[in-house]
């Protein structure tokens, strides 16, 4: 959290996280949709938004909100770890997970 804009969206990607481990998947991404309506800018609400999605089985999804987030901050490393994670585990795509694991 850099600014008190930030301690703001914490609070909601925290409350999305905990509805999504109760499977409330809805409920989750409203949360995480109100947070990119305050905070558009914030690469951690896209982070926890594809993880969310790609949990519930929406990848395409996933991968776009992925995919935006790496337009926000392209080098930041929990974001790089988890998009090369999902292109692994998710996309069997070794050759793209390696590129993205080892930037």
């Amino acid at each position: 959290i850099r600014n008190a804009n930030e301690k703001v969206i914490a609070r909601l990607i925290n409350e999305a996280l905990k509805a999504s481990k109760n499977k409330d998947y809805k409920i989750a991404l409203d949360k995480l949709n109100e947070a990119k309506n305050i905070l558009p800018n914030y690469f951690e609400i896209y982070r926890v938004s594809a993880f969310i999605k790609a949990t519930s089985g929406d990848f395409l999804g996933a991968e776009k909100d992925y995919q935006l987030g790496l337009e926000i901050e392209p080098d930041n490393p929990r974001l790089l770890y988890f998009y090369a994670g999902f292109l692994l585990f998710q996309l069997d795509d070794v050759e793209n997970a390696v590129f993205y694991a080892s930037k």
